[in-house]
This record gives C-alpha cells, sequence and structure tokens, in this order.
C-alpha cells in the first residue's frame, strides 16, 4: 500500500538524482544563509529542510528535463521484443548425473529443482576421489 502511493512513487523516480545533489544543495543552502546572516550562523533543522527541499526540487527538474527524454530514447532506439525465447543455462538437476549438467530452461513459469549441496567444495571432492578410485580399480 505504501509504495503505491504518489508521493512514494515520485521519491522512487527521483531518488539517484536526490543522491547526486543532495550534498551539493546542503552546501548552497549553508553558503547562502551563512551570506544572508553571517559567519557566526550555525545550522540547525531549518537548513536542512530548506536543503531537503531544494534537492528535491533539484532532483525533480533533472528527471524532468534530463532523465525522462535519455530513458525516451531508450525506447525510441532500443524498442522492447516481444518474442524472447527462454535462456538456457547448464545447472546441475536433482535428476542428471552426478557431476554432470544438463541444460535447463528458465523462465518465470517453471521450478527448478536443485541439489542442495551440489557447489559444496568437500562434497564434489568426495565424489572425485570417489570416481578416481573406482577409475583406478
Amino acid at each position: 500500500m505504501f509504495l503505491r502511493n504518489p508521493v512514494s512513487r515520485f521519491i522512487g523516480r527521483v531518488s539517484y538524482a536526490m543522491y547526486l545533489f543532495h550534498i551539493y544543495a546542503f552546501l548552497a543552502v549553508l553558503t547562502l544563509a551563512r551570506h544572508l546572516w553571517g559567519a557566526a550562523w550555525t545550522p540547525g533543522i531549518g537548513c536542512a529542510l530548506a536543503a531537503s527541499l531544494f534537492t528535491i526540487g533539484t532532483a525533480a527538474l533533472s528527471w524532468h528535463f534530463i532523465e525522462s527524454p535519455i530513458l525516451g530514447l531508450k525506447d525510441r532506439y532500443f524498442p522492447p521484443t516481444r518474442n524472447r525465447k527462454p535462456v538456457q543455462h547448464a545447472l546441475p538437476t536433482a535428476d542428471s548425473p552426478s557431476g554432470t549438467q544438463d541444460m535447463v530452461e528458465l523462465d518465470a513459469s517453471s521450478p527448478i529443482s536443485i541439489d542442495p549441496g551440489w557447489n559444496e567444495p568437500s562434497r564434489r571432492m568426495e565424489r572425485n576421489l570417489a570416481n578416481a578410485d573406482s577409475d583406478a580399480a
């Protein structure tokens, strides 16, 4: 419910720009306040609030005039493809023999059963030693 709130969605859209601009906004507000009220002025909650509002405003302008048009170019020059094939990865499955890998199609609807200890180094070493002993005999 919180993430469907329009304010939350807006903050999510401009959050990276807020991250980029927050230090410059604070320095600008601090410099302006010291210029207006003198060097003896110390920052407080008003300075933080002004810097926050300046940061959000700057981030919103950045989104509107820089980020959004660039993201529009992405859709224009790299249109999304509709008929994507499922990606195939070589993964050991519970049905595959020990130490082998089967090609498994990964998509959102297919569950994958993986042996929980397939990447445990000690189990692999034990299997390799057992295979080497059986090959030598």
